[in-house]
């Protein structure tokens, strides 16, 4: 009986060892290794924004010269109202100035002069403006197209002391209204008026200034041009107000008195 026992105990006790040995062994949390974590998601590159097309090209009736660039005494620098693109500077087109009046003065010899200042045959003269105006890179473009030159202050003081030529009195650019500037179409219609209700119909001997003229001739002043012109008293040589010295003008200023006078030499013609 106590043989039998004792192998029923030992009998247990081996399975039980067995079952310790064979059961399933959970892993302990010391040495259990940790998941990584997922990794983030890679952050999707932006699209690119699609290229704007390239703009076309203004036409030719689009773009707009300004005064700078446009070519000296040429009638692209003047729009169909007569004023300077993009500064509203009145100024007679190109292909408006009318052929010179030439005549002889007893001082100046050997040389032609115009016995008025240029006349403009453009649309303006039908609203009261008879003189052509320019600046001084179009007046040396006029006096090229002519076969003449711009006067020296000499020659026009010559031209002064002749007996044959009146000196007319200025008639300064109304300022009886804000609105009206100096380099207005309103401002050389005003003028004009005045100088054709001075001379009467048919003026007789040379009247001389109308306007203020652009002469050749040095300048300290860097880009400024010279201007000759404006007797404060009819007839009186010595009340000229412009001596033909530099001014404050450069080559492309433009105003009411900005007419234009040419010189031209005998034996060059």
């Amino acid at each position: 009986m106590e043989r039998t026992t004792v192998a029923a105990a030992l009998a247990a006790a081996a399975g039980l060892g067995a079952w310790l040995f064979l059961r399933p062994r959970a892993a302990s949390a010391s040495s259990a290794t940790p998941e990584a974590p997922p990794a983030p998601p890679k952050p999707q590159a932006k699209p690119k924004p699609a290229a704007k097309p390239a703009p076309e090209p203004a036409s030719a009736a689009q773009a707009t010269p300004t005064t700078d660039e446009v070519e000296p005494g040429s009638a692209s620098a003047i729009d169909s109202g007569g004023e300077l693109a993009k500064t509203n500077r009145y100024e007679t087109a190109f292909e408006n100035f009318g052929e010179p009046d030439w005549v002889k003065v007893s001082t100046l010899p050997g040389k032609l002069i115009t016995r008025v200042p240029l006349r403009t045959t453009g649309p303006e003269s039908a609203q009261g403006i008879t003189w052509a105006r320019a600046t001084e890179r179009t007046a040396q473009a006029i006096a090229k197209r002519f076969g003449a030159r711009l006067p020296t202050a000499d020659e026009l003081r010559a031209v002064a002391k002749a007996p044959e030529v009146t000196i007319v009195q200025a008639c300064t650019f109304p300022s009886d209204h804000k609105t009206i500037r100096m380099y207005s179409s309103e401002a050389a219609r005003r003028a004009d008026e005045c100088v054709r209700k001075n001379l009467g119909e048919n003026p007789a001997g040379i009247p001389f200034t109308i306007g203020k003229f652009w002469v050749n001739g040095p300048c300290q002043k860097e880009g400024k041009k010279p201007m000759y012109g404006f007797f404060a008293r009819k007839g009186d040589a010595s009340s000229l107000i412009q001596k033909g010295g530099c001014t404050f003008h450069d080559d492309l200023h433009v105003d009411y008195s900005s007419t234009v006078f040419l010189v031209k030499d005998l034996a060059a013609a």
